[in-house]
This record gives C-alpha cells, structure tokens and sequence, in this order.
C-alpha cells in the first residue's frame, strides 16, 4: 500500500511539471483586434475608428554652383522635384494633409570675364483627397521657388532663369462634407549684374 501510495504521489508531481512546462512553452493568446499594444506602434484597429488621418510631406533641395576667378564659367543647376500625398479615409474620419516643396538654386561667378549660367527649376505638389459621407478635409499646400543669378565684375555675361511651378489640389468629399482648399504658389527670380555689360 505505501509502494501503490508514493509511487501515485510521483506520478502526480511530475504530471503537475510537465502540464507547468507546456504551459510555459505555448505562445501566447492573440489579441482580439490585433498586436497587443505596448510594442511601439499605436493601437489601431481601422481607418474608420481612429481619430483621423495625418499626413506631412516635405521636399527640400537645394543646389549651389559657384565659381570664382574662372577665365570661362559655363554653369548649369537643375532641379525637379514631386511632393504627393493620395489620402482615402472612411465615414466620419477626419483627413489633413499639409505639403511643403522648396527649392532654392543659386549660380554666382565672380570676377569671370566669360560668365554662362542657366538655372532651371520645375516643381510640381499635388494632393488628392477622398472620403466618405459626413468627413471634413482640409488641404494645405505651398510651393515656393527661388532662384538667384549674379555676376559680379564681369565684362561678358550671359544669364537666364527658367522656371516652372505647378500647384494643384483635387477635393472629393461626400455627402455633407466640407472642404477646405489653401494654395499659394509664389515665384522670385532675380538677374543682376554689378560693373559689367550685360547682353
């Protein structure tokens, strides 16, 4: 009796032990709508039941040739650039987008007898934006383009900008929806030319 009795009580701890290790072993339980938060990304089930859709885009270049004490500066920047956002968002949701795009080129020759610079810039933003019934959509975008050309001291100079910007926003919005459309697109060049004969 005491053998049948100890060797039960055996029997019982080591299936205690290994029920403890299968345990240990199983993966854990998934999370009902998805990875359990705490892992460094926001808890999100859906489009449609987040707070809204965030979007920020920027596009920067910049280019810069110079040259100083050149017997012959023969010059070229150019540039292009294309900053889009496409944004789909379902009912109720709220959608922003905000674009930015600057390009800025300078071209310089100083003390050049023989100075031949072109910039050209080309430059396109452009942000479409659907939701759905009852969403609010407000769309800002702003493309600025600089571009400087000097010579200094120069007898021969032979200068030109050429630029092109475009800027466009297409809103679709559902029934009841407001829109909200804010562009600016805003050009400067300069040509100048200090002690020389320009031709």
């Amino acid at each position: 009796m005491r053998t049948h009795t100890r060797r039960a009580g055996i029997g019982a701890l080591v299936a205690a032990a290994l029920a403890l290790g299968m345990a240990a072993l199983a993966p854990p339980a998934a999370h009902a709508d998805g990875p359990p938060p705490g892992n460094g990304r926001p808890h999100c089930p859906g489009a449609k039941q987040c707070a809204g859709v965030v979007i920020e885009q920027r596009n920067v270049q910049r280019g810069a040739n110079a040259a100083v004490g050149s017997a012959g500066a023969a010059q070229t920047i150019a540039q292009g650039a294309a900053n889009t956002a496409d944004v789909q968002a379902g009912a109720g949701a709220d959608v922003f987008v905000r674009q930015t795009n600057v390009q800025i080129a300078r071209n310089i020759a100083v003390n050049s007898p023989d100075a031949s610079q072109t910039i050209t810039q080309f430059a396109t933003n452009q942000a479409t934006v659907s939701a759905g019934a009852g969403a609010s959509v407000a769309v800002s975008q702003c493309n600025v383009q600089i571009a400087l050309n000097i010579a200094i001291n120069s007898p021969g100079i032979v200068q030109s900008i050429v630029q092109a910007a475009a800027n466009a926003a297409q809103v679709t919005v559902g029934t009841g929806g407001s829109a909200a459309v804010h562009q600016c697109n805003v050009q400067v060049a300069r040509n100048i030319a200090v002690g020389g004969v320009t031709r």
